[in-house]
């Protein structure tokens, strides 16, 4: 697979006690748009119960991310948090 196929993009987890876990996930590109990245790593969420923001890798390739932040206290969710 080549290295321009693949989008890297950081997931941080936040626990309300302030720990934080950093999770770099890559994939396949393919066609997909900013918001086909943003639901493919909501699929892959490991811990339900946890904000999560989720920002580009920085590799480059295309879509850019723009930090996008998932709460979980009231289901809130924003793009372009910056």
């Amino acid at each position: 697979m080549k290295e321009s196929n693949r989008k890297r993009v950081e997931v941080a987890y936040f626990k309300r006690n302030g720990e934080v876990y950093r999770v770099v996930e890559e994939f396949v590109v393919g066609e997909y748009s900013e918001s086909g990245v943003i639901q493919k790593v909501k699929g892959r969420l490991r811990f339900s119960r946890m904000d999560v923001v989720i920002l580009d890798g920085g590799d480059g390739v295309r879509p850019y991310i723009k930090p996008y932040l998932i709460r979980t206290d009231n289901k809130t969710e924003s793009l372009g948090l910056f």
